[in-house]
């Protein structure tokens, strides 16, 4: 009896960390799932992250914080492909009003005039006397604004960032998406909002 009860717990024993090794491989940092495409029409909250990406992006929670935007900002920008869908989970519409020692989580999509997806870009926030900026990238897949573009051979035209209002003076600002290698290359996501 007091050997089957050994054999007993050194098989427990064996199990739970056979058991342990599994869950902690299965939260490694890979890219992940790519078969799950984007609702049409629905909020860009998808996580779908394009293969070798991955690294190029903040960690989840991770803020991105602003900073200066010196270029000219034209009145009107050619580039007509964006759109801001959420602010912290609810259409971006609703939301107004920020905290300047607070944060927040955007989701859309931006292609760069072409009928491309932007890449790499950034989000800025045009103010009346100070502009800001921080980079976003577009990998999150969508496939309603690829086919509403015309594009089949990409979908990742959606971005999502979370980003922290820390760096930027009180004020009204839009927020726009500029190319950074060609500055004259915006487009504005319709959206203003105050910061306290």
């Amino acid at each position: 009896m007091r050997n089957r009860h050994r054999i007993l717990r050194t098989t427990h024993t064996y199990l739970g960390g056979v058991l342990l090794a599994l869950a902690l491989t299965g939260c490694s940092q890979g890219a992940p799932n790519q078969e799950q495409a984007a609702i049409p029409g629905a909020p860009s909250s998808a996580t779908n992250v394009a293969a070798g990406e991955a690294e190029s992006l903040k960690a989840p929670g991770e803020l991105s914080t602003f900073s200066a935007y010196t270029p000219s900002i034209p009145p009107e920008g050619d580039n007509k492909q964006c759109a801001l869908d959420d602010i912290n989970g609810q259409p971006a519409a609703n939301t107004k009003i920020f905290n300047a020692d607070g944060s927040a989580a955007l989701g859309g999509w931006a292609g760069d005039g072409q009928g491309h997806a932007a890449g790499r870009a950034l989000l800025v926030l045009k103010g009346s006397t100070q502009s800001y900026s921080t980079p976003i990238h577009t990998s999150v897949q969508r496939a309603d604004v690829a086919k509403a573009l015309g594009s089949n051979a990409e979908s990742n035209y959606g971005f999502e960032v979370n980003i922290s209002f820390h760096e930027v003076a009180a004020g009204s600002y839009s927020m726009l998406v500029a190319d950074p290698s060609n500055p004259a290359n915006i487009c504005d996501l319709h959206q203003t909002f105050t910061l306290h």
